[in-house]
């Protein structure tokens, strides 16, 4: 009982830290490019979609579909009032930084969604 009170007493102070979407967009770009279903040849498909020289067809509206909840991340991200991706620039040249490429393919799945959004 005593340890359900002490829960409860934490839990109004911690409220933001459970708030969606989070301030900062580099936590919801990184859920959204560990969650989507990356397939190179539809990609390359999405790619000529995205370059118009091909329609959506039915096999990008499934794959569209089925990436729902990262196209959901990558949208609220866009919407963060802040990106930090807490990159440690004293390592100079030598700096690790994220890799953007599954964020660039995400584009490409937002592109194909974009009469929703």
């Amino acid at each position: 009982m005593v340890a359900v009170l002490a829960l409860l007493a934490l839990l109004p102070s911690t409220q933001s830290t459970f708030a969606y979407p989070p301030d900062n967009a580099a936590v919801l770009y990184y859920r959204a490019s560990l969650s989507y279903d990356a397939n190179d040849t539809l990609m390359r498909k999405l790619s000529d979609v995205v370059k118009g020289k091909v329609g959506i067809d039915d096999q990008i509206r499934d794959y569209v579909k089925n990436n729902s909840s990262a196209i959901k991340y990558f949208v609220d991200a866009g919407k963060a009032p802040n990106c930090d991706w807490g990159i440690d620039y004293s390592e100079g040249m030598a700096l690790q930084t994220p890799r953007y490429a599954p964020l660039r393919d995400l584009a490409k799945i937002v592109l194909a969604d974009r009469p929703r959004y």
